[in-house]
């Protein structure tokens, strides 16, 4: 008896063990992917603080974020069920030796960058002078099995694509926004301060299903910014440089007499480029989401992005430029 026992006992301490392991592995185990949620959309007006502005909108203009989270085999299985979610390869976005904290800390520096762009373009738009300088995009990393793979290396400096000029970031994605997978791209770069041409044939982008890229990891080279006014922008843990739109017009909304948002709650997404348009981003599908759960009634999209934006409760706007969005907004009323 004292034998069957200490049997039954190990038998369901076995048990326990294997429905504790296979449920640690079900939340925790790694999958090599990425699950990108629907984040949520923030009033600006708690965000952005313009010295001598004026905060005293009827309604709200609202950043939407997206959120992402290791994939356990839980949460991989829920992305395959729920259209709101994305799945995305770890190995896709991360060049080689380095990990989700550099990731993470690219995006940073593409905030502050999309901040200090929102900034001189807002005081520009209202007839203050500020400078935004660029000197190119350097490659900061090179995605292995990608279209720059044995073509672009760690420190070169893209100055060009097909022959248009690039000072910026921002440049090169509303470039690489125009282009299809499949075309034929000469690439101008300075390595070691000689100018070279490279040919790149483009891929897909690995952050944007059904974009081109070339898969490298870049910033701005010699990125200047002259801001004379004091404009403080609290982000938080938010990065990436997909907010600089929103950010723009919450700048103006609070130094002009009007209310832009006319009593309404407008959501939008849009990358801000040095020259004023408006360009691509990721996560506009579960951006959507994040403005509808956040009541808005009003979605700025950029144009490159429209057929990602469908929705039943809120009024998609298309959008080309930062004038464009004002004009636009000024209209709803």
């Amino acid at each position: 008896m004292i034998r069957k026992g200490r049997f039954r006992f190990r038998r369901a301490l076995f048990l326990v063990c294997l429905v504790a392991i296979s449920g640690w592995g079900l939340f925790f185990a790694p999958t090599g992917f990425l699950a990108v949620f629907p984040g949520s959309a923030l009033e600006l007006d708690r965000i952005v603080t313009v010295e001598g502005g004026e905060k005293a909108s009827q309604g709200d203009l609202l950043m939407t974020t997206v959120s992402s989270r290791d994939a356990s085999p839980a949460l991989y299985l829920l992305a395959l069920i729920d259209p709101r979610v994305d799945l995305r390869r770890k190995k896709d976005i991360l060049p080689p030796g380095r990990d989700m904290r550099e990731y993470w800390e690219d995006n940073r520096r593409m905030m502050e960058n999309s901040q200090n762009i929102a900034k001189v373009l807002a005081l520009q738009y209202l007839g203050i002078q500020a400078e935004l300088k660029g000197r190119g995009v350097l490659v900061r990393g090179v995605l292995p099995k990608s279209p720059a793979a044995d073509k672009l290396k760690e420190h070169d400096v893209i100055v060009s694509i097909n022959g248009t000029r690039l000072g910026f970031v921002e440049d090169l994605m509303e470039v690489m926004a125009t282009r299809s997978v499949g075309d034929k791209l000469e690439i101008g770069i300075v390595r070691d301060g000689h100018a070279e041409t490279v040919e790149i044939t483009a891929g897909e982008h690995p952050e944007i299903p059904g974009r081109a890229g070339i898969g490298v990891y870049i910033e701005t080279y010699g990125f200047e910014a002259s801001i004379p006014r004091e404009i403080t922008i609290a982000a938080g843990s938010v990065t990436g440089p997909s907010a600089g739109l929103m950010f723009a017009l919450e700048i103006i909304n609070q130094m002009v007499p009007e209310d832009l948002t006319y009593g309404q709650r407008i959501a939008g997404t849009g990358v801000l480029l040095p020259d004023g348009r408006v360009g691509a981003v990721g996560g506009v599908k579960q951006k959507v989401k994040a403005a509808e759960a956040a009541r808005a009634s009003v979605f700025l999209v950029p144009r490159a992005n429209a057929q990602d934006a469908a929705s039943d409760g809120l009024k998609i706007i298309v959008v080309d430029s930062l004038e464009d969005a004002l004009a636009k907004i000024r209209a709803l009323q």
